[in-house]
Parts: C-alpha cells; sequence; structure tokens
C-alpha cells in the first residue's frame, strides 16, 4: 500500500471513477432529460448510492492514495491502519453502489404506462421474464419517453463502477493489513526502519556507524547491511581518522624512507604467502597511511619486499 507510483494511479483511478459516478447520480434525478417532480422519479435514486457510496466515500481514500498513501505511514505500523481504515470505507461505499445499482436494474422505472400514473411495470417481474432480457416490453413504460432505456444504462454505469471501486479499494485494504502483519511496507526515499536498526546493532557491536553512513550504503547496495559490511565501514572510518591526525606529521621523513611505489593493498592478493610479503604494516602504525597510493582494508596493509 505503501508503494507510491502504485498508490498514487490507484488513487488517481478511483478519483475518476468517485467523479464519474457522482455525475451518473445526478443524470437519474432528470429521467430522459426532463425535470419532474420528485414523486416521478424513481425511488431507488434518493438512496444516494453514486453521490455517496461509490462518490464521497471513496473520493477520501482516493485523495489520501494521491499524496502518497500517507506520509510516513511506513515507518509506524499503527500508521498504516488510517490507510487501511480508509480503504475499507471505500469497499464499504463501493459494495452500496453495487447493491442499490442491482436493486435499480431489477425493479425497474417509475413511468406512466399511459394510464396517466406512475407505476413500477416492471417490479414484480421474476428473472426468468426479466424485462431486461426481453427488449419489445420496453414500450409498456410511455412516459417519459425512453425511460427504460435511460434507467438501464445509467444504473448499469453505476454497477459498472462500483464493482472497479470495490475491487480497488479492496485490494488496497488487503495490502494494507499484510504491510502491518508482515511489516512488508517499502518506499522510495524511506528506509528509515532500516537505517535506524542498522545503526543500533552498530552501536550494539561497538562500531563508529552513523544514519548518514548507512544511508548512502543502503541506497548503494539496495539491500539491508551485513556484519562484513559493517565492519568495512568501521575499518574506513578508523583509517580516515588517522590520515587526518597525521598528515601533519609526515611532511619529509617519511615519505623519504618509504617511497609509496614500495606499498600495496592486500585486497589484490589471493592470499598472503612469506615470499612475497615480509612484513605487515596494521593499524598499530597509523602514521604510514598518509603515504601517497597506500589505501585501507579490513585489517592490515602489506610491505612488497620485492621492490625494496
Amino acid at each position: 500500500m505503501c508503494s507510491e507510483t502504485g498508490s498514487r494511479y490507484t488513487g488517481l483511478l478511483l478519483l475518476a471513477l468517485a467523479t464519474a459516478a457522482i455525475i451518473t447520480n445526478l443524470l437519474l434525478y432528470f429521467p430522459s432529460g426532463q425535470v419532474l417532480e420528485p414523486a416521478k422519479i424513481t425511488d431507488l435514486v434518493w438512496f444516494f448510492h453514486g453521490f455517496l457510496g461509490a462518490g464521497l466515500l471513496v473520493m477520501v481514500p482516493a485523495l489520501m492514495l494521491l499524496r502518497g498513501g500517507g506520509e510516513g505511514c511506513c515507518a509506524h505500523r499503527w500508521g498504516m491502519l488510517f490507510p487501511v481504515l480508509l480503504a475499507v470505507q471505500g469497499t464499504v461505499g463501493a459494495l452500496y453502489c453495487v447493491v442499490i445499482s442491482s436493486l435499480g436494474l431489477l425493479s425497474g422505472p417509475l413511468c406512466d404506462t399511459g394510464s396517466g400514473n406512475y407505476t413500477y411495470p416492471f417490479r414484480n417481474d421474476s428473472l426468468e421474464n426479466s424485462y431486461l432480457l426481453n427488449q419489445p416490453t420496453w414500450a409498456t413504460c410511455q412516459e417519459p419517453e425512453h425511460i427504460v432505456l435511460w434507467n438501464v444504462v445509467l444504473f448499469s454505469i453505476l454497477l459498472g463502477i462500483g464493482v472497479v471501486e470495490a475491487v480497488l479499494c479492496l485490494s488496497q485494504a488487503v495490502s494494507g493489513l499484510c504491510d502491518i502483519v508482515c511489516g512488508t511496507c517499502v518506499r522510495k526515499g524511506q528506509e528509515l526502519p532500516v537505517v535506524n536498526e542498522i545503526v543500533s546493532l552498530g552501536k550494539i557491536m561497538g562500531l563508529e556507524v552513523n544514519e548518514d553512513n548507512i544511508q548512502e550504503l543502503v541506497k548503494e547496495h539496495g539491500q539491508e547491511l551485513n556484519t562484513n559490511e559493517l565492519m568495512d565501514l568501521h575499518h574506513e572510518q578508523h583509517w580516515q581518522h588517522a590520515l587526518t591526525a597525521s598528515k601533519p606529521l609526515l611532511k619529509g621523513t617519511f615519505a623519504a624512507d618509504f617511497p609509496s611505489h614500495l606499498f600495496k593493498t592486500t585486497a589484490s592478493s589471493p592470499a598472503y604467502t612469506p615470499a612475497h610479503l615480509s612484513s605487515f604494516i596494521c593499524p598499530t602504525a597509523p602514521v604510514l597511511v598518509a603515504l601517497e597510493g597506500f589505501r585501507p582494508t579490513n585489517r592490515c596493509y602489506s610491505l612488497d619486499s620485492s621492490q625494496i
């Protein structure tokens, strides 16, 4: 539910459907485009299933989704409950529209059959003899003209809108519940819960890590850091501090005594061998880190005796 792009597209679609439902419901108040007194308008229209059900009750979660699913909802599981409740509200409203629209189609319109009185000529029809499957019977309604077609088209549109809205809202509700129960909520640019957990783990291990470092590595690797990466980060920070502290002491003496080309990192060597390495330069001598081209690895630096 907290997927920002998917939420925005769903919200946009729901908003368009809710607007269409309100307009369609409004047209039902003008049978065949005529202005009639309320007593001559089909009674089920006054249940406001388009205005209220598929309209306003769906617009609220639609607007919430357009805002990105609720800022910060992924940071707290209880915070994700509010969008779920709104999605459930939209589902209920859409289902209400489906029920009333279905009844409107089955009962037929209020019309004048020629006697001068407005009645429901198709309300007592069975499903087998429904006027919906017997178009010639539509001529029973003489006034307003084409009222049966008007009624069938508009109620069918509302029925379709309600079904689509119910599916979309229900999917959002189920997705939100899964996020709450399983903690699978993911939003672009909001790795804060993961970062906090990693920082806490690092501090427990005694490592010098902060949120900025973890954020950079999370963006770079696109996954949670493991213990080895935390150790690498710790050693890198250690050597960077040593480099900054030792630079003023290294002008002249060490640069002359130990040319930079004599040093190479062990990261490029598959294993340590006595024939290749005569000694190790470890963090016990951080001052040597200031030599040009000398880069930190996890633990030690090797001195290549073959080039001395």
